[in-house]
């Protein structure tokens, strides 16, 4: 009644007989292995037709064997390429952060010269003036025009440049004052409680005012010929205060902003800065020559 398959004599087999013509019956057969061999099951059912059948038990043990996690040297070669992939990806994704910031920083300039323009408008083409450009208080400081508020201000609040735009509300967010880019001593985190403040605090923000009045010859500037006024730029107070690596963003009084590639020239004018954050003593000499630079090869 049993029949045994001489291929299948080492263990467990099932065959239905005569199937393949269909004269035989309509179930399954088990087929013990011969006395003293390892009995392995292959998953029949056991029963007649109708009756409630039972599946043998699958071997566990060749499941086993075919699955496995990573050998040693598999992980070792794996966290290699990751490190070869990423060391190859970083100069890439540096950049492409880099110019993500250009851009930002393009859009930051491009407000505070609309608000200047506006600010014009309002008081008959007057530029917003700054206490650091003051021939009569014998003060002309071309490199602290990054200054926003400062106690010596003779304005309400102190305010000047910059911040007489914000205050007076040309310019809606203070954080258009400051560069994502910016690694140097002012960055927007050290001052954002300092803007809605009353107390009297000096406020830097990362782009230099042009100022209302010549650095060469201490004429007031007005808001003339705007495609070739210069309005603001990267922040030229050290050359720490520089936002980008490989040129300055230029803003102009009809709202456009030029990227500027004059960095070596400007960053050898610049002054330092020691580790206490003071700035080394320069003449305005240079300043005069940076913002010549800055007019002059558009």
């Amino acid at each position: 009644m049993f029949e045994v398959d001489n291929a299948e004599r080492s263990g467990w087999s099932c065959r239905p007989p005569d199937m393949a013509n269909g004269t035989g019956p309509q179930r399954w057969w088990l087929v013990n292995a011969p006395v003293g061999t390892r009995s392995e099951t292959r998953g029949c059912a056991v029963g007649a037709p109708g009756n409630s059948t039972h599946r043998a038990r699958p071997d566990y043990n060749q499941f086993h064997s075919q699955h496995r996690g990573f050998s040693l040297m598999e992980l070792i070669v794996v966290l290699a390429v990751v490190t070869i992939l990423t060391s190859l990806l970083m100069p890439a994704l540096n950049k492409l952060r880099e110019n993500v910031h250009k851009v930002v920083c393009a859009s930051n300039l491009r407000q505070i010269a609309v608000a200047k323009s506006i600010y014009a408008a309002d008081h008959y083409d007057n530029l917003p003036p700054s206490i650091n450009l003051s021939p009569q208080a014998g003060i002309w400081e071309p490199q602290e025009l990054m200054v926003s508020r400062t106690p010596r201000s003779d304005a309400p609040g102190a305010w000047d440049g910059f911040g007489l735009l914000f205050k007076q509300g040309y310019c809606g967010s203070f954080e258009c004052f400051y560069c994502p880019s910016h690694t140097g001593q002012h960055p927007l985190s050290r001052y954002a409680d300092r803007w809605h403040s009353e107390e009297e605090q000096v406020i830097y923000t990362n782009y230099h005012y042009s100022g209302d009045r010549d650095w060469q010859t201490g004429m007031r500037r007005f808001f003339v010929r705007p495609s070739t006024l210069v309005i603001a730029t990267d922040g030229l107070r050290t050359a720490s205060d520089i936002n980008h690596q490989f040129g300055v963003n230029a803003a102009y009084g009809d709202g456009s902003v030029r990227w500027r590639p004059d960095m070596v020239t400007i960053l050898d004018l610049l002054p330092k800065q020691n580790e206490a954050g003071n700035t080394n003593p320069v003449n305005s000499e240079k300043y005069n020559q940076i913002w010549s630079i800055l007019e002059d090869q558009r």
